[in-house]
């Protein structure tokens, strides 16, 4: 924006007046809108420019305080990964603001590395990530990418119910911070009796912005005093036991898929004795026999065969072999103990609390008529600026045609 002074100098009353003569003339059915935005369209058509200057020391020297809050997120990625600095190869600079020299010298001094690659364009390379990131999740790609997030915060259970004491027993760290995402996990508690199941951020000084209590979601169990009772007069083999199911989604978001109680129980069944199968296998004597070959060959004299050969010896075997079939006897049933597992699914009923709460019908309601009260200021705004484009193309089009003239 010009002073008033200046406003005067290069735009005057007259000019002002002529410039809304033209404007209804050839706009008027616009007239009021653009009434207050004259000025505005001179501002921008007859103000100067400002240029400044600085010189590098003097900006490095104002930005001091960011240069170290800028390796923060680096020093907590090596803090929750459970790497060092030793074990990073190489560093890959993205975003605009890593052009900057000093910012890429302190990282060099953090990192101990003497060259920082600078391979993928700066600008792209976050959107192309997102969008390779968010394809790989829905599209089936010809190569897998090698991506894995991991969660921005960690989060913590916390049990609530009868017979359940308020103390760091029942609070347990569930997922911790830098969790490879998406991931599935189960907690197993022993109770008979319905309960309440918290999440909440682990560490109080680290909230997403808007936030004042750590705790985000709340569950009620239900279901699981009915199941205790009907299998009560079962012989129980073991304590009842709940298993409660969670998921990590791909967006860092935990919530408590399903809940199951788990009953073990012994009883004496009756089941079949194994068989006795009795084999009697009678394999008859081999007999063998053995001729001189001058025997044999007298009985060939017998029968009229003349032969001067001389006959070793001749062998005659004869194999007779009975075998029996099994007999199999059935020896009755006996009893037995056999453990046998029942899972009961329990019932959920989610109390979110926090800024994600549900809305009353009142508080929905006033919601949503703030939205339309914005939709409607959004529209009178998107219409103004449509109404000064239109009004500045309009102005160097006459201001080149004037000069033409």
């Amino acid at each position: 924006m010009v002073s008033e002074s200046e406003f005067q100098f290069r735009g005057n009353g007259e000019g002002k007046k002529r410039l809304a003569v033209l404007v209804s003339y050839n706009y008027p059915n616009t007239k009021d809108e653009l009434h207050g935005c004259i000025n505005d369209v001179l501002a921008i058509c007859f103000c100067q420019i400002l240029e400044s200057t600085i010189t590098r020391e003097k900006f490095e020297d104002l930005c001091e305080d960011l240069w170290e809050k800028s390796l923060t997120p680096v020093k907590e990625v090596l803090k929750y990964s459970g790497l060092e600095v030793d074990d990073i190869y190489a560093v890959e600079l993205i975003g605009g603001a890593t052009r900057v020299p000093k910012l890429q010298v302190k990282l060099q001094e953090s990192l101990g590395k003497k060259e920082l690659h600078k391979h993928l364009d700066a600008d792209e390379a976050i959107v192309l990530g997102a969008a390779l990131h968010a394809a790989s999740d829905g599209i089936k790609l010809n190569r897998k990418l090698g991506m894995t997030d991991g969660s921005s915060y960690g989060f913590v259970i916390e049990l609530d119910g009868p017979d359940l004491s308020k103390n760091d027993s029942n609070k347990q760290l569930l997922v911790p911070r830098m969790k490879k995402l998406p991931s599935k996990m189960f907690r197993t508690i022993i109770h008979n009796k319905d309960f309440g199941v918290s999440l909440a951020y682990e560490s109080e000084d680290l909230l997403p912005p808007g936030l004042l209590s750590p705790v985000f979601a709340q569950y009620v169990v239900s279901g699981l005093a009915e199941a205790s009772e009907k299998y009560s007069s079962r012989n129980l083999s073991a304590p009842i036991k709940t298993n409660l199911h969670f998921s990590l989604s791909r967006s860092g978001i935990i919530y408590l898929d399903r809940a199951n109680a788990v009953i073990e129980i012994s009883e004496w069944v009756e089941v079949l004795r194994k068989n006795i199968s009795v084999e009697n296998a009678t394999t008859a004597s081999s007999n063998i026999s053995a001729e001189v070959g001058a025997e044999k060959a007298s009985e060939e004299n017998k029968e009229g065969l003349n032969s001067d050969s001389v006959v070793s010896s001749a062998f005659n075997i004869n194999t007779n072999t009975t075998v029996e079939e099994p007999i199999t006897v059935d020896l009755g049933t006996e009893k037995r103990l056999k453990k046998k597992t029942f899972r009961v699914p329990l019932k959920m009923v989610e109390k979110t609390a926090g800024p994600g709460m549900s809305l009353s019908k009142e508080s929905l309601a006033e919601a949503k008529g703030k939205l339309d009260v914005l939709d409607k200021k959004d529209a009178k705004r998107r219409k103004t600026a449509e109404l000064k484009n239109n009004l500045e193309s309009y102005i160097y089009a006459t201001k080149e045609k004037v000069h033409i003239c």
